[in-house]
């Protein structure tokens, strides 16, 4: 990934992404924006203690830095689902403006409709964000450890294929910023779930002794599950920055311990 500057909002993109020109991606971080103390400043999240007058100046400030009006933007409510949903014209604005309802229930956005920003939320969780330049199709996903474990990402994939009728060997990915498995310290429950879902802790997993206690890694979980369903390891584009450890440029639910913003990862077919 690399950062660039527009309109006083600084964006990161993805190398292999950025190539086409038939699209347009960005994940934000939290600098230029308005919002104050905890939330300073990009924050991108309604379902925060910071005023809903923030966060719309902050996602319209994010709209101009891409030239796409906000009114095309498309968000979900997410609630670390493994629900995948296709979006159509229709969609456009949905979950952008405080009074307008988000596609309810929902984690991942799939469209092949020019001109609608699909964009999620994270602050520690996963963005992943999906291309496929022969069909034209383009998804974002948010995966938490939940969203991992029920392979939303696997998910987002596998829709695009029987919906889209895309391959998986065409398909571009980006996984971004999240907490990293040196920092994301789990539970017994999450141990077992991942266990479950994966069939092994090795890879997965990594044992601290000195705190007697597991470390997840949602990179390479992420990462695996969309290798095994076809997708070319030199097709993926893993961010590898720490949320936790660099929670001065990106949100991080675990180091302020939940009080904190939201930052965005977005992508449209031009």
């Amino acid at each position: 990934m690399h950062l660039l500057h527009t309109h006083a909002i600084p964006y990161y993109v993805f190398t292999h992404l950025q190539a086409d020109n038939y699209t347009k991606h960005f994940i934000t971080t939290r600098e230029g924006g308005v919002s104050p103390d905890a939330y300073a400043t990009l924050n991108l999240g309604f379902n925060t203690q910071d005023s809903e007058s923030n966060v719309l100046e902050n996602r319209q400030r994010v709209a101009n830095a891409i030239n796409t009006p906000l009114a095309h933007f498309c968000m979900p409510s997410q609630t670390h689902s493994k629900r995948v949903v296709n979006v159509y014209t229709k969609d456009r604005g949905k979950g952008v403006y405080p009074t307008t309802q988000a596609i309810p229930a929902t984690d991942a956005l799939i469209t092949n409709v020019p001109q609608i920003c699909l964009m999620v939320l994270s602050a520690d969780c996963v963005p992943l964000l999906f291309y496929d330049p022969v069909q034209r199709v383009v998804a974002a996903c948010h995966a938490g450890w939940r969203g991992t474990v029920q392979k939303i990402a696997q998910a987002t994939l596998l829709q695009m294929q029987k919906d889209y009728h895309c391959h998986a060997e065409n398909i571009l990915v980006g996984i971004g910023p999240s907490i990293s498995k040196a920092h994301y310290e789990v539970g017994e429950d999450v141990v077992q779930a991942t266990e479950q879902a994966f069939g092994t802790r090795e890879g997965y997993l990594e044992w601290h002794a000195e705190k007697q206690k597991y470390h997840l890694d949602l990179w390479y979980a992420n990462q695996k599950q969309l290798l095994d369903v076809g997708v070319l390891a030199t097709n993926i584009e893993i961010a590898a920055i720490c949320t936790y450890e660099q929670s001065a440029t990106f949100f991080s639910a675990r180091k302020h311990q939940g009080i904190t913003g939201r930052f965005g990862a977005g992508i449209m077919l031009l």
